[in-house]
């Protein structure tokens, strides 16, 4: 009910309504709100908070217990179905049969031991060892430091800040290929079908396959993608041309 009444009000109340992404806008359309007022205007990313050092990523390695010969693929994000941590453990154990010293990094919400539902996930593949669970954090451009592979396995994104937060790490990634992922991507991120591990672990081994020049020349590329589009200066000039366009129709 709140939504219907909000979509016939939005043909009237507001001058215009901001929309983070594109999937956003077209889910409300199909909802019927007015598609003429609806503006798209992407998050940008403040670029200065992920400079780190490298004390700090061996610190938090070493707290990991990570060696300097381990290979760690991660994710971020809160524990929740459309998240897909499901889907992250059923291909890392595809991606583990290549590559079994592999290790797998999950931050988040709920994201830690005491989550039963996600230790039984882990113990029905065996990858208990492998995987280690940070929880939630607040030094989320350290933990992607010490990441060599970023994997967005989501079923359901609007805009992906944790995807365009590891492009700006640098770190070369694949990504399900959900709400605006593809956008922010562009071409320098490897997408996969949603929900589909089999897909999710090709990515990975595509990637894991390059040797580390090439990994880090993808990074390289997506960094400069994400910093040269989504800066948090670029999303201030989209919301002030919105707000300069509404004042010139006064």
């Amino acid at each position: 009910m709140v939504v219907k009444i909000s979509a016939l009000l939005s043909r009237w109340i507001p001058k215009k309504i901001l929309c983070v992404a594109e999937s956003a806008r077209e889910e409300h359309i199909k909802y019927g709100y007015d598609a003429e007022r609806m503006v798209v205007v992407h998050n940008g990313f403040d670029f200065s908070h992920f400079t780190v050092s490298q004390a700090q990523k061996s610190v938090l390695r070493e707290e990991c217990g990570f060696s300097s010969e381990d290979f760690v693929v991660g994710w971020l994000g809160r524990f929740h179905s459309e998240k897909g941590q499901e889907n992250f453990i059923k291909a890392a154990k595809i991606v583990s049969v290549k590559y079994p010293k592999t290790k797998f990094l999950l931050i988040g919400r709920r994201c830690n031991a005491e989550n039963a539902t996600l230790m039984g996930w882990l113990t029905d593949v065996g990858l208990q060892d492998q995987f280690v669970l940070l929880g939630e954090r607040r030094d989320a451009p350290v933990c992607l430091a010490i990441m060599d592979l970023f994997c967005m396995p989501s079923s359901n994104e609007g805009f992906p800040n944790a995807l365009g937060e590891a492009m700006a790490s640098g770190l070369p990634c694949v990504a399900t290929e959900v709400g605006d992922a593809a956008v922010l991507a562009s071409d320098t991120v490897i997408m996969v079908p949603p929900e589909n591990e089999q897909a999710l672990a090709e990515g990975m081994l595509k990637i894991m396959a390059l040797s580390r020049e090439q990994r880090l020349q993808m990074g390289e590329h997506s960094k400069a993608w994400v910093m040269s589009e989504f800066s948090i200066d670029t999303s201030r000039q989209r919301f002030e041309a919105v707000y300069l366009a509404m004042l010139a129709d006064c």
